[in-house]
């Protein structure tokens, strides 16, 4: 076929438009189901960062010849978990035992800079080591003879006794005077919950699968809340989650894996001490958070996390709630394992009144 010399020129600006076209097109790769959730640069997109709180303990090394020192050792680890945080956008609940209160409240720069965090959006709340703790802060609502009677079983010199939970509370009035939230030791036994204290994240259960089923140790799930564990203690309503402890490098690897396979639609809750031993770890875990949530978009606190309504609500009977369990505490802050007594961990099932180790009140 004969072209027209005018046309000529546009029949083979066709062809080469064409060409080009068809070299793009085949320089683009396929796109299957399979390839669609990878990047070619960074591999496979994380799933969404699920919503998550990060609590700090603070012990109270009561009935310790140093405790002062311990104390002071551990202000100057907490300062500077609290500096990182705020370097990452990350809110922190800091959870103080009533030695904390008498410390801090006795020196007004400490109080003031403590009241400084609590304006940059962390929250103030209670930690409490009950007389099944390895290490007693001195405050319960058994008499002081009962507690003697249960420290006996855990060391050879008993913690003096301080006062009743009440006291505990006034403690810390100092720092928070309208304390809510904490962690109240209160896995084994209900009557260590401190009644206003109503956001609590040490009841013994898992916050993920069968509701109402005990937590062992920090076996996986123990971070993740796919729901609020609601129910009566005393005749007030309290509400749980649960959090996984991320001061051991073991544990905090454990964290980060449970966090990847977790829905955008439930949370995660992590614990930490303001111990040298923990900071590293603490750390590690920090920069990861950072990595996957630039802003701290996804932090809250404890109260935060409640007050905001992001999980659906399970209410457990009474009967389940106030059982006695074994003592599973499992919280060491000497950077240990984390897991459970091997000697506990057989029996799963409450304990009944005939067993019990203390009076009924």
């Amino acid at each position: 076929m004969m072209l027209q010399p005018g046309r000529t020129k546009n029949f083979y600006s066709s062809i080469s438009i064409l060409l080009c076209f068809f070299l793009i097109i085949c320089s683009i790769p396929s796109v299957s189901a399979e390839s669609k959730v990878f990047r070619p640069d960074t591999g496979p997109i994380p799933n969404p960062l699920p919503l998550y709180f990060i609590a700090v303990h603070n012990e109270p090394f009561h009935g310790d010849p140093h405790q002062e020192q311990k104390l002071q050792a551990a202000y100057s680890v907490l300062r500077e978990m609290v500096s990182r945080a705020d370097e990452y956008g990350l809110s922190l609940t800091l959870m103080f035992t009533p030695q904390w209160g008498t410390m801090i409240g006795s020196d007004q720069e400490k109080l003031a800079e403590v009241r400084s965090w609590e304006k940059n959006g962390h929250e103030i709340a209670l930690h409490h080591h009950s007389i099944y703790h390895s290490g007693w802060d001195g405050y319960t609502d058994y008499s002081p003879d009962e507690a003697r009677i249960e420290r006996l079983k855990h060391t050879k010199i008993p913690e003096p006794y301080l006062g009743t939970l009440d006291d505990m509370i006034a403690a810390l009035a100092p720092l928070n005077p309208v304390l809510q939230s904490g962690c109240a030791n209160d896995e084994q036994d209900k009557v260590t919950l401190p009644s206003s204290i109503t956001y609590d994240t040490c009841s013994g259960f898992l916050n993920t699968g069968i509701p109402g089923e005990r937590s062992i140790g920090q076996e996986n799930g123990k971070g993740v809340n796919d729901f609020v564990i609601v129910g009566d203690v005393k005749g007030t309503e309290h509400k749980w989650l649960s959090h996984h402890i991320i001061g051991v490098f073991d544990q905090e690897r454990v964290a980060e894996q449970e966090i990847e396979r977790m829905s955008q639609d439930s949370v995660f809750g992590a614990i930490t001490h303001s111990s040298q031993k923990q900071a590293e770890p603490t750390y590690k875990f920090f920069t990861y958070i950072h990595s996957r949530d630039p802003l701290g978009n996804r932090s809250r606190t404890l109260s935060e996390i409640m007050n905001e309504h992001i999980l659906p609500e399970i209410t457990l009977s009474n009967d389940v709630v106030n059982a006695r369990y074994p003592n599973e505490r499992v919280t060491y802050d000497d950077g240990g394992s984390g897991q459970a007594d091997p000697m506990l961990r057989n029996e799963l099932l409450p304990v009944g009144p005939k067993n019990r180790k203390l009076p009924d009140h």
